[in-house]
């Protein structure tokens, strides 16, 4: 081979070689760039959803600590008036269910005209519990609803007579379906899926049904 033959084919795979390099290295660069970018974007895409649930839940919070307010000041007492408080529209359509359950007869008041079993004391249940026990409005642990399938919550609260004597205590239950539904909609640019887990571990929001309610 001529020497100036040489010298071109050298060259030739030297280009060839510096060009593949660089694309490379631009390839390399890109794709950290595009990694760190889709990072960035999930990072503030869990925050925004954590933020919504938090807000959902406090203003949740908040309703039930007015609804609260009211029914002591109209005697809770008085199950005719209670029921039509606790019936009202704008209320039915914030929670699953209310119900006011009572320290003298045991009985549960329900705004969704749930009728328990003769065997039923509301004294017994453990939001009740909870809520006699507290000086404040308790939130109990996320569980599946026997009535509906669904994850749910309960807020309780103690309601008192004039005189500061317990009538009983005021349960609101929260349907959790709807932020499950947030998170399972939540597009993570193809890199995953979100799911969320109380601190004992137990799973109440997964995209695979199964897993719902797991530890």
């Amino acid at each position: 081979m001529k020497f100036q033959s040489k010298i071109v084919l050298t060259s030739s795979v030297l280009f060839v070689f510096v060009i593949t390099l660089v694309g490379a290295i631009n390839y390399y660069f890109t794709n950290e760039t595009f990694k760190k970018h889709t990072e960035q974007n999930i990072q503030e895409l869990t925050k925004s959803i954590s933020f919504t649930i938090a807000h959902e839940l406090l203003t949740k919070r908040e309703l039930v600590k007015s609804v609260v307010h009211s029914l002591n000041l109209i005697d809770a007492t008085n199950t005719q008036s209670a029921l039509k408080a606790i019936s009202a529209p704008a209320l039915t359509s914030s929670f699953q269910a209310i119900g006011i359950g009572y320290e003298d007869s045991g009985e549960l008041l329900s705004s969704n005209n749930w009728v328990p079993d003769q065997n039923y004391d509301v004294r017994n249940r453990p939001w009740y519990i909870a809520a006699t026990n507290a000086s404040d409005i308790v939130v109990t642990k996320p569980y599946i609803d026997s009535s509906t399938n669904q994850m749910i919550i309960s807020v309780a609260s103690s309601l008192f007579t004039n005189t500061n004597q317990l009538i009983g205590n005021a349960v609101f239950d929260i349907s959790l379906d709807p932020l499950i539904d947030l998170m399972n909609q939540t597009n993570l640019f193809g890199t995953g899926y979100m799911f969320m887990v109380t601190s004992e571990g137990m799973i109440i929001a997964h995209p695979n049904d199964s897993l719902m309610a797991v530890r």
